[in-house]
């Protein structure tokens, strides 16, 4: 079941398995419905590794057992794949400056475009 989950303390580590094969242990402290901090396990990536105190994500939250004990567990949330990120902040930045291009970088219609604003030199703050 997904939840919000409101992060107090959050930490990415990498291990190696008993295979030998890498991967991240990421471990969330954040409060259960009645207050109390617990803890929730769960493999990490690189979008785990981008949280921080303080922040909200969205988890899929679930109870397992081990040798007699139960453990809340997170299934990983989709990884975030960074050139795509990069290739709509390009894309968003070509806009801002007027080039005018499509996603594909051909040339698109600028007159969508804010009309420019004069800027004073005393208005700038450094």
């Amino acid at each position: 079941m997904t939840h919000k989950i409101k992060i107090i303390e959050v930490r990415n580590a990498d291990k190696v398995g008993k295979s030998g094969k890498a991967y991240v242990q990421c471990s969330i402290k954040a409060n259960n419905t009645q207050g109390i901090p617990v803890w929730i396990n769960g493999f990490g990536n690189n979008t785990t590794k981008g949280w921080k105190q303080g922040q909200t994500v969205e988890l899929d939250v679930y109870e397992d057992e081990y040798n007699g004990k139960k453990n809340l567990k997170f299934k990983s949330p989709p990884e975030t794949n960074i050139i795509d990120v990069l290739q709509e902040i390009n894309s968003k930045l070509d806009w801002l400056v007027g080039q005018g291009r499509d996603q594909n970088g051909m040339p698109g219609s600028t007159s969508q475009l804010p009309p420019k604003e004069e800027v004073k030199v005393e208005d700038i703050p450094f």
